[in-house]
């Protein structure tokens, strides 16, 4: 079954009131949902999958409940889990096992015991390891059908280099691999270069792009009030034209506003760091990093045309705002 239907149907988890309801996918797990599915191995399901993101798009949440539906569906998942920071990787621990207790009964797993780097079970022969990405041989020797590698921007060139060298060599035949980060604070040329690779029409990678409106709490004032805006800028154009309200753009120009340290009128970079911190254009978030271009923008945008093959942006529709 689709990870969309499995989520609703038996993924329960708390929203901002301490209600628990259930996990209906935020836009932008929806979005990687269905481009996973139809990008995927049909017959085996084994999939690669490199996740370009906004802040707050549930990126790794989203790859956490593919996980628990191929724990609940498969009973074999050798997963592992890797994230940049301490705290995040509790963090996420504590989330998936408040996912697992509120599985129904008849499909919940039995947790054996309790570690702060991994989860198993005793009714099957699967396991679950979480850590950082500075954890030293992780990975290495063991057999994993599902990696999900968060945050792989901020990770520096050398440790990506050693993780690849455990991991990749771990991964059994038809595992689903997730690399799933933002932009901003990119450490090195691993994972541009990779969303390149995936960006190649030849390549057996699965793009997915989430940029920063599919979000929606980014958004602030009236949707309708354009007038209010004045002279649109040129990103502003574009939005408008994809059909999203104006609440989009007095909410771009308040965080470009908040972003700008310098004087706007002596060259301010707000808009610079809202395209890498909120991106919105898949390129622009890795050409204006620091100054220093990862890609050629004339190169990137021919490969763009030749991926999309002449087809244009489809008119974005405003998501049902149930998620939790």
């Amino acid at each position: 079954m689709p990870c969309e239907t499995f989520c609703t149907r038996y993924v329960t988890v708390q929203d901002r009131f301490q209600n628990f309801v259930p996990a209906i996918p935020l836009p932008g797990q929806l979005r990687f949902f269905r481009a996973v599915e139809k990008g995927r191995n049909q017959r085996t399901g084994a999939f690669k999958a490199v996740h370009l993101k906004s802040r707050r798009s549930g990126g790794t949440t989203a790859g956490l409940k593919m996980i628990l539906q191929d724990l609940v569906t498969t009973g074999t998942t050798k997963a592992a889990i890797m994230l940049h920071e301490e705290k995040v990787t509790q963090r996420t621990l504590a989330n998936l096992r408040a996912m697992l207790d509120m599985l129904p009964k008849d499909i919940r797993p039995e947790i054996d015991g309790d570690s702060a780097d991994h989860v198993s079970f005793r009714d099957r022969p699967a396991i679950i390891f979480i850590s950082t990405a500075r954890a030293k041989g992780f990975g290495a020797g063991d057999d994993i059908s599902f990696f999900l590698w968060s945050e792989v921007a901020k990770v520096e060139a050398a440790i990506a280099s050693r993780i690849v060298s455990n991991v990749i060599p771990a991964l059994t035949p038809n595992a689903r691999v997730i690399w799933d980060s933002t932009p901003d604070e990119i450490n090195g040329d691993y994972y541009p270069m990779l969303w390149r690779r995936a960006r190649d029409p030849r390549s057996d990678l699965i793009p997915v792009f989430n940029p920063w409106w599919m979000v929606p709490e980014y958004r602030a004032g009236d949707p309708n009030d354009w007038e209010g805006l004045g002279a649109l800028w040129q990103e502003e154009e574009r939005l408008k034209m994809m059909g999203l309200g104006a609440d989009r753009c007095w909410f771009r120009r308040a965080k470009i506003e908040e972003l700008d340290v310098t004087d706007p009128e002596e060259g301010g970079v707000g808009e610079i760091l809202f395209d890498v911190q909120y991106p919105g254009d898949e390129t622009k978030c890795f050409t204006g990093i620091r100054g220093k271009p990862y890609f050629d923008p004339r190169a990137m945008t021919a490969m763009m045309a030749r991926a999309t093959r002449g087809r244009t942006v489809d008119r974005w529709e405003e998501p049902e705002e149930k998620a939790a």
